[in-house]
This record gives C-alpha cells, structure tokens and sequence, in this order.
C-alpha cells in the first residue's frame, strides 16, 4: 500500500486538490477497496481536518461538493457497516468532576510558564466533565452510545448531579451513573460497569480522556470487525491548556474489547489503582491489537499527589510497592502484605 504514503504526505503538505485527485484515482483502479480507501482516511484523523480547511478556504463549489460526497459516502459506509452498533464506556471514579489544583508551571520537566514558579496557577480541571461532552460531541449517526459511570461517593461535584444536563435527551446515547459505598477501586467500579453494559463493544477508560469521531471508527474497525481487543496509545497533553504533548506509548489503562471477550475475563480487583491494567493486558496473552489511537486524547492534570489526594487514602505503600515490582516476574505471583500482625493474601487470576 505504498500509495497510502502518498496520501499521507499530500495531507501533511495540505495538498487538497491532490488527495481527492489520488483518492479518486485509487478508487476507480481498486473498487473492491473502496471502502477501505475512505476510511483509511477518517481512520487516520484527516478527512474532518480536510473538510474543514476546504470550507474555510472558500475553494470554488465543484471541489466542495466533491468532499461532501465523500462524505456521504463515509455515512454509508457507517450505516452499512455498524448501524445499530451499541458502543459502551465505562468509567471507574472518585472526585474527577470538579478539582481544584495548582500549576508552577512546570511539568515532564520543562518550565512553560516561568512566572508561575513564584506564583502558582490555581484553577479548576473539569476532567470527567470534559469527557462526557466529548462523546456527546463525537456521536454518529447509527452508531449507538451508551455511558456507565461508577462513582464512588464523590463529593466534588458527583456526577449524578451533572450527567443529565451534558447528556439530555439525545437520540442514540444513554447515560446511568451507578454509586458505590465501597473503598475507591479502578478494578471493582470497571468490573461493575461491565456487568451493567448493554453494548456490543466496551471501552473501558480513565475518567480524564478526550475522544473524537475518528477515535469511535478507529475502534470499531478492530473490536467489531476483527474482534480484537484493542489497547489505543493516546496523545497526553502537557499543560492545563491541553495544546502541547507526547503520544503516551505507556500503561496498559485504555481497553476497547467486544463484550462477549469482557465477558470472559476482568478487572483485578485491588483497592485503589494500580497493576490492574496489567494484569489485564495478561489475561489477553498474545490476543490483542496495540496501536496509536486516531483521537484519543489524556487531558492535563498535577502528576504529584494527585492520585495520592483523591484515591489513596485506603491505599498502603507498600503494598503499591510490592504488587508491582513482584507482578512482572513469573505468570502470577500471589502479592502478600504484611503490616503490624496483620496479612493480606491477594489471590491473583484464581491462584490460591
């Protein structure tokens, strides 16, 4: 496919009359991969770029009308392909709705704003907020959407409190917020959400992600078509202004699995957070797709105490400590804590 790499590049030069023309070439001489020529682009996170600068560059309306029947073309190709698709989130959380921080400045050790480091940024991170309005924003016609969210007794600002207002009454989403009395646990609250999902597809994720259309596409073509799991690699941002970042080819956290493989496994179950994305990760062995996400994206928050402010407070060190320096040796290896009289027997995958 070294005529993708062309496309690749006449994108990146902003070439626009030069996509459609090898597009267009490419389809006429490969009918039977049309389908696959057009969402190659979407996949990729191009064609909305594409269709938008096309539109602000006022180009003459034969050219226009050309990419909106591209357009039409990708909707069909949605419908024929995934319509009635039921796509679920589920979401594990305490406090990430409404939190209050403090910026120097600083972070993944470069200083972007020098005046803060006297003088701290206090604001607030709408982090899980975000997240909502970004699916509801990123929702596509046939593909249907479904939100779980376990929350753990916030008390920022708990998401029953705001779900229905992001949501509202809105053709083909769904959202339930589903309370826990229980200490905070990333592994329990998405082991919960899946019980309750519905969907053809679960995307199990961290409260303070982003998403696009593309990402939805992208997802479908490897958790419904080829019945993959799919662990995306997303953009992490750098600062509160979610502008600059890095592709976060790290950690184990985002899954996006058919439900009928969820069904077959789940989330360990430790208090807090920690390890459980990899002891997921080898649950699947070998069977999995590992791949840059087409817009998926980690919004910005303090990497110091924050995990240790909101979700540690059941948490023992050195029980962090010991579960992840023991759970990479050997299979499983059983983790026990030993502190004052008191011992802990963590039975991991079933071993006793």
């Amino acid at each position: 496919m070294s005529n993708l790499k062309e496309v690749n590049s006449l994108i990146r030069s902003n070439k626009k009359i030069e996509v459609m023309s090898l597009l267009e070439s490419l389809i006429e001489s490969n009918p039977d991969f049309k389908d696959y020529y057009i969402s190659y682009l979407l996949c990729f996170n191009s064609l909305p770029n594409y269709l938008g600068k096309i539109a602000s560059d006022s180009l003459i309306k034969s050219d226009l009308d050309e990419v909106l029947d591209l357009q039409v073309k990708l909707d069909e190709i949605i419908l024929k392909k995934w319509n009635n698709v039921k796509f679920t989130f589920c979401i594990s959380v305490k406090n990430r709705s409404c939190v209050n921080v403090s910026w120097d400045g600083v972070t993944k050790n470069k200083t972007f704003v020098t005046s803060y480091k006297k003088n701290p940024m206090n604001f607030q991170l709408d982090l899980l907020k975000n997240f909502v309005k970004s699916i509801v924003d990123s929702k596509i016609n046939g593909i249907c959407l479904e939100i779980i969210i376990v929350d753990f007794n916030s008390d920022d600002h708990p998401p029953e409190d705001w779900i229905n207002e992001i949501v509202g009454v809105r053709e083909g989403i769904e959202a339930k917020v589903i309370k826990s009395d229980e200490p905070f646990s990333r592994g329990r609250g998405l082991n919960i959400a899946a019980e309750k999902a519905t969907g053809d597809i679960l995307f199990f994720t961290d409260a303070d992600m982003l998403i696009s259309k593309e990402f939805l596409i992208q997802s479908l073509q490897y958790a419904y078509d080829k019945q993959k799991p799919f662990f995306p690699i997303c953009y992490s941002y750098y600062t509160p202004y979610n502008k600059e970042g890095w592709i976060r080819d790290e950690g184990w956290g985002n899954l996006v699995i058919p439900k009928v493989i969820s069904e077959k496994i789940s989330w360990w179950e430790k208090r807090s957070w920690g390890s459980e994305d990899n002891h997921m990760k080898d649950q699947l062995g070998d069977s999995f797709i590992r791949a840059q996400a087409a817009g998926l994206y980690h919004q910005w928050h303090p990497e110091d105490d924050f995990k240790t402010k909101y979700y540690s407070s059941e948490k023992n060190k050195f029980e962090v400590v010991l579960a992840v320096t023991t759970y990479n040796r050997l299979d499983y290896l059983e983790v026990f804590i030993k502190l004052g009289c008191q011992l802990e027997i963590h039975t991991i995958n079933g071993i006793s």
